[in-house]
């Protein structure tokens, strides 16, 4: 049992401005104006782009981007409030490990890089379950919907459990 109650945390669209980024570096890659077309969670889909333009951007996203995504306004007020409530906020994110040390510069120390998780960009959501579990994490805040499904029924089958094994006792 640990002493502190841990919280995950995406950061993409959870604590930082993605879309906006994504599409501003889009936008300068390809030359023009993103317009949205739907509410895909592929960027590329969102945006109407064809295979050969998403590789593109997200040949120069990789690149240069992630160190510096925007984080939202509210990014650091909601991390300082879990820490006053005794919560110990992890980062786990979408992203491959080899943006790891980016992800840490685009969080500016408002999450120490050492509970930054990187999952990888096409984890499936039980990866993130599994993050969850193994840092105890007691909720999670992620926007995108088999991500929050999937820690939802992580937690409700860690909860069963942990009921089952103190009324075993």
């Amino acid at each position: 049992m640990t002493d502190f109650r841990a919280v995950a945390l995406d950061v993409d669209g959870v604590l930082g401005d993605f879309e906006a980024h994504w599409r501003q570096c889009a936008a300068e890659v390809l030359g023009r104006p993103m317009l949205k077309v739907n509410e895909q969670h592929n960027m590329g889909s969102r945006y109407g782009l064809t295979p050969t333009e998403v590789d593109a951007v997200w040949r120069v996203f990789h690149a240069t981007e992630w160190a510096t995504l925007p984080l939202y306004d509210h990014a650091s007020e909601l991390v300082f409030a879990l820490e006053d409530l005794g919560c110990q906020v992890w980062a786990v994110t979408s992203i491959d490990e080899r943006h790891r040390c980016d992800r840490a510069d685009s969080l500016m120390g408002l999450i120490p890089a050492g509970r930054i998780v990187c999952v990888g960009h096409a984890a499936p959501a039980s990866a993130k379950a599994a993050v969850l579990r193994n840092i105890g994490a007691m909720a999670c805040l992620d926007d995108h919907p088999a991500n929050a499904n999937a820690n939802a029924n992580a937690n409700a089958n860690a909860n069963a459990n942990a009921n089952a094994n103190a009324n075993a006792n």
